[in-house]
């Protein structure tokens, strides 16, 4: 169970959910997962890898290394969000291997995808859609705050804009519709 959890969420956040604290889930992913996980390049075919943050304790940042293809399975935990730590996890694997990694999906830290090309030149690296939402959803809203802002008559709702259009309510929609023609009418 804490595996899906830990897929989709922080340990600061899974922790509680247990019942354990984010350092003790920690210890205990520590235990559980090995280090390192030599039989996933036993098999045949190429690998797609995924590289994400995760966060413990308030600040403190690790790098999990998950294969997403041929199977999905968390392959390290890597004890820290240095390069060093990950140009380290690259650096035990044998060169065939890496020449079989045909793609790595990575946080928007441009350094992740630069050791990325570094071990893996041939490997398309590819931004993961979770930061890239949560960026544009961030910016989004810093825009409508201003023109709130500027404004001062009526408030600009954040639903309408962030939602998808499939999944609006009808007053939602209004509220989208009257936003979409005030930035018409401006030009």
């Amino acid at each position: 169970m804490a595996w899906t959890l830990l897929r989709a969420a922080s340990f600061h956040s899974v922790g509680p959910l247990l019942g354990v604290s984010p350092a003790r889930l920690r210890r205990l992913v520590d235990r559980v997962v090995p280090a390192e996980d030599a039989t996933w390049w036993d098999q045949p075919g190429d690998f797609v890898l995924s590289i994400d943050e995760h966060r413990v304790r308030g600040q403190d940042l690790l790098i999990a290394v998950a294969l997403q293809a041929p199977d999905r399975r968390l392959l390290a935990i890597l004890g820290d969000d240095r390069l060093r730590s990950l140009d380290a996890w690259f650096a035990q694997i044998p060169a065939d291997v890496r020449a079989r990694i045909r793609a790595v999906t990575v946080d928007l830290k441009r350094a992740y995808a630069r050791v990325v090309q570094r071990w893996c030149p041939h490997a398309q690296v590819l931004a993961a859609p979770f930061p890239r939402v949560q960026d544009a959803n961030r910016r989004l809203d810093a825009i409508r705050r201003l023109e709130q802002a500027e404004s001062r008559t009526s408030s600009i709702p954040r639903w309408p804009l962030v939602k998808g259009r499939v999944r609006l309510t009808a007053r939602q929609q209004a509220q989208l519709t009257a936003v979409l023609e005030c930035w018409t009418a401006r030009g």
